[in-house]
């Protein structure tokens, strides 16, 4: 299984906390500041192939402010360009896609 983690920001580690978002997708943030630190990417590979949208299930199990505080997080900069998220009107279901990290055509003009 391939890993992809993304670095943002550096915290000590007494403040930083991490919510599984998926059973595949975890974000580390400061929960006072609300900043993102990090994304652990899990089996990154095999979702890009996939490419079906991911539910957010872990944010059902929250209470509601807390839903809200990583939601905001996850649809700023830099974490929106990792993790689109879509809200579904009908229901409280989060969807997001995980978005390629080496676009190579992006490779192939640097080079």
């Amino acid at each position: 299984m391939d890993i992809l983690t993304v670095t943002f920001s550096e915290a000590p580690k007494n403040e930083a906390t991490g919510i599984e978002l998926h059973e595949n997708v975890v974000l580390y943030f400061t929960p006072d500041e609300g900043k993102v630190l990090e994304l652990n990417l899990r089996g990154y590979g095999a979702m890009l192939k996939d490419q079906k949208p991911l539910q957010l299930k872990a944010l059902t199990k929250l209470q509601p402010v807390w839903q809200q505080k990583i939601l905001n997080m996850l649809q700023k900069e830099p974490a929106n360009h990792f993790l689109p998220i879509e809200k579904r009107d009908a229901a409280p279901i989060h969807l997001f896609h995980i978005k390629k990290v080496f676009d190579p055509e992006l490779i192939n003009a640097a080079a």
